[in-house]
């Protein structure tokens, strides 16, 4: 189970870097091998905010910010979801 105290860091072997007619669109991949991955921007800001200094409530309350119109626990669980499956396929860790 995530912690909001928890602070999410991005694996040393992920590679990743904007993309798109905006840069809105994430691509990452690990040097090891294993699919390339496509992240919408909201995606793309968790990742970005994943860099080993802010923390899970950190990142909440930074999306939540950026979208108002979205209630707090809405934004709270799928960013937890959303940490959830980047651990669970090597991309962060605590």
């Amino acid at each position: 189970m995530i912690n909001k105290s928890y602070i999410p860091k991005l694996n040393s072997d992920i590679l990743w870097r904007r993309d798109g007619a905006e840069d809105e669109i994430v691509v990452l991949a690990s040097f090891k091998g294993g699919p390339i991955r496509f992240l919408n921007p909201v995606g793309g800001m968790i990742l970005e905010l994943s860099n080993g200094q802010n923390s899970v409530e950190d990142i909440v309350n930074y999306i939540e910010s950026n979208y108002q119109d979205v209630p707090i626990k809405t934004v709270e669980k799928d960013i937890f979801l959303f940490l959830k499956i980047l651990e669970e396929n090597k991309i962060i860790k605590y």
